[in-house]
């Protein structure tokens, strides 16, 4: 079931950061950089995942499979752009925006809205071997855990 979830929750954000968007606020890739979770908008199937976003590249972490899945990235007008930049097979993902620590994501699709993620350790953690693969995990299936219990909260 945890696997179905998460599974649909990468789903999600690939169909999210590839569809077309509209025009927002200037962002640049510097403003977007750090570690993301989702925001809970309500709908009970959604499932938690973080990212980690440095100045060229989005990583993924899949706690099923405990593995780290890497796309590239540039930022122009504010519109995210997955592939290099200026190259022929990017693709249009949305328009972003940050605002409070909040990272918007517009398109076709609508709205997707991803919070900073401060704790400790983080996926940049474990990405620059500052952590193991075991203690970054226990961090993550706590925050897991909170997040799904503020599901349930009316």
């Amino acid at each position: 079931m945890k696997f179905k979830k998460s599974l649909q929750m990468a789903v999600c954000l690939i169909v999210i950061f590839q569809s077309v968007s509209c025009n927002s606020q200037s962002t640049n890739s510097s403003n977007i950089q750090g570690n993301w979770f989702p925001e809970y908008l309500g709908d009970i199937n959604e499932a938690y995942t973080e990212f980690y976003i440095d100045d060229t590249s989005v990583y993924y972490f899949n706690p099923t499979s405990e593995t780290i899945s890497t796309n590239e990235y540039y930022i122009t007008n504010s519109k995210l752009y997955f592939g290099k930049d200026n190259g022929d097979s990017a693709k249009l993902m949305g328009t972003v925006s940050i605002k409070n620590d909040t990272l918007t994501i517009v398109n076709e699709a609508g709205n997707s809205s991803f919070l900073k993620q401060n704790e400790l350790p983080s996926l940049e953690d474990l990405i620059n071997d500052d952590t193991s693969l075991d203690i970054f995990f226990e961090g993550y299936i706590n925050r897991e855990a909170v997040w799904n219990e503020n599901k349930y909260k009316p």
